[in-house]
């Protein structure tokens, strides 16, 4: 670099290159959204392989979604007892 300036990319020998167009679009069809549903700005279909609540959980293993339900029942207790403390 210029300088003798090191950048945080030196240090892990990190090559950035830009993305084709035809590679960006499609990493963008697939897992960010629906670049065919361009009239819809505020609620943007997602990608192809774009997965939420429902269809994100469903997906999972036994052993991974005991671990989520584990989880939210540690953040409900820790819920009840923030409102606890406040009042």
């Amino acid at each position: 670099m210029p300088n003798g300036f090191e950048s945080f990319f030196d240090r892990h020998q990190l090559e950035l290159e830009t993305m084709e167009r035809e590679r960006l679009n499609l990493y963008t069809d697939v897992y960010r959204r629906d670049l065919d549903n361009t009239l819809d700005t505020f609620f943007p279909a997602p990608g192809l392989l774009r997965f939420r609540g429902w269809g994100l959980e469903r997906q999972l293993g036994r052993v991974a979604a005991d671990h989520v339900e584990a989880m939210r029942a540690r953040m409900r207790s820790w819920r009840r007892r923030c409102r606890t403390c406040r009042s």
